[in-house]
């Protein structure tokens, strides 16, 4: 089931698409002050460093977001760029933290199919690839996982016992070696600059 199936199984209904430019400009009108921000242009990416622009990025996205980091309806509005640009930071992070154990223990699996999408939409058919994987683990272990998700500190720690996700683990962190996910963003952005927003100079 893809993650557009899964919104739809939960009763969300997907709005009709429109085009990445507008969709940034009514996400802009949710925000506190959108006259801080501009849709990226090509030449932010030649003049200034990548980094820069990859933090002014996810500051627009954060800014979207919030604390509605589960509200798939909300995050669904963001351009196909900015989602494919959060989710796959939001795996590195957790991952990198923790294993594909505490990426599910905070999310689910409308989270997990976001996230093949996201890596596909990259060009990362590796981390794609290693992601279904990891989904498919989740689901067959998902009750088990959903017992552990009371909030307390001591259930967090039990649910790495036998965790099924020990060698996806290895192969992410040696993927994530070989395969940069920043280089694969910039790319992204140097093709679709239309989909991005970033904080105006001066603010």
């Amino acid at each position: 089931m893809g993650w557009e199936q899964c919104l739809q199984w939960l009763g969300i209904k997907k709005k009709p698409e429109v085009s990445p430019v507008k969709k940034l400009e009514e996400i802009s009108l949710s925000w506190t002050h959108p006259e801080d921000y501009e849709v990226l242009q090509i030449e932010h990416l030649n003049e200034s460093a990548y980094l820069e622009i990859e933090q002014g990025i996810f500051a627009c996205i954060h800014e979207y977001i919030g604390d509605r980091h589960q509200d798939w309806e909300h995050i669904e509005q963001l351009s196909p760029g900015q989602r494919a640009f959060w989710i796959t930071n939001r795996v590195e992070n957790e991952v990198n933290n923790g294993g594909f154990n505490q990426f599910y223990f905070n999310g689910d699996s409308v989270c997990g199919e976001m996230a093949i999408h996201g890596f596909d939409k990259l060009g990362a058919p590796d981390f794609a690839a290693l992601m279904t994987q990891a989904q498919a683990i989740y689901l067959k272990h998902k009750k088990k996982l959903e017992t552990y998700k009371t909030g307390t500190l001591a259930d967090f720690s039990e649910s790495y016992t036998d965790n099924p996700w020990e060698e996806l683990d290895t192969a992410f962190y040696e993927l994530d070696e070989l395969e940069s996910l920043l280089e694969r963003r910039l790319q992204y952005a140097k093709r679709h600059p239309e989909q991005f927003c970033i904080p105006r100079k001066g603010k």
